[in-house]
């Protein structure tokens, strides 16, 4: 449990020093002994960067300046790391943003150029064993004029996304609204229409005109059915 943001939401509600505060607190100390979160793990290396919440269960790594991680209060499930630069290679200018009311089994977020994002919008659902590489650690040049070609620069998860386990999102990407990765898949390019079902390696379109519920099926079922009696 991160304590001075707890202090903080508490100072909120309840004014610090009164003896509502310290009842809430220890309350809060209690429960943490009871019911303990994934450990919390950042290391932020250089200057002006901005992380304001960091949710149970998320590493956050900046290595240099200028960087920005912002995760909306209103998630809280995000498992997995987010990374920025290394210690011997920093990076300026990242950015990495969360909606709100998304959430994340596990995944690996990485961002190794200046000014590269990952941005994924609200009520996103990423399931676990997830790659999301914003840029490339190696370079690949042209043979020819010995051009660098594959500068990474974004990648975009629009919003209500399902990313199926195991899938890959590569530099430049984009995924419209509503749309579905299925399990497995590497997605490589620009996918800009909605209510589509992707899947493959590459990643293609394979069905239109869906939408999904974080519902499990059953519960689904059940849900509708009473909305129709």
């Amino acid at each position: 449990m991160n304590w001075e943001q707890e202090k903080e939401r508490l100072s909120v509600k309840y004014k610090p020093g009164t003896w509502r505060y310290y009842v809430h607190l220890w309350a809060r100390v209690i429960k943490s002994w009871y019911h303990k979160s994934p450990a919390f793990s950042v290391r932020i290396e250089g200057a002006r960067n901005y992380v304001p919440y960091i949710p149970p269960g998320c590493k956050i790594q900046i290595f240099g300046q200028d960087n920005t991680v912002k995760i909306d209060p209103s998630v809280t499930t995000f498992m997995g790391l987010i990374r920025m630069g290394d210690p011997d290679i920093p990076v300026r200018g990242c950015t990495v943003k969360v909606g709100s009311r998304s959430s994340c089994g596990g995944a690996n977020i990485m961002l190794y150029e200046d000014n590269s994002a990952v941005y994924v919008g609200d009520e996103c659902m990423l399931s676990f064993g997830i790659e999301i590489w914003a840029s490339d650690s190696h370079s690949i040049i042209d043979s020819k004029n010995k051009q660098l070609v594959n500068w990474g620069k974004e990648i975009v998860i629009g919003n209500h996304v399902w990313i199926g386990m195991r899938s890959i999102l590569l530099k430049n990407s984009y995924i419209a609204d509503d749309c579905m990765v299925g399990a497995g898949s590497v997605v490589a390019g620009k996918f800009k229409e909605p209510h589509c079902i992707l899947a493959g390696n590459p990643a293609r379109v394979v069905k239109k005109g869906f939408s999904w519920d974080s519902l499990r099926p059953i519960q689904y079922r059940e849900k509708v059915s009473i909305q129709t009696r």
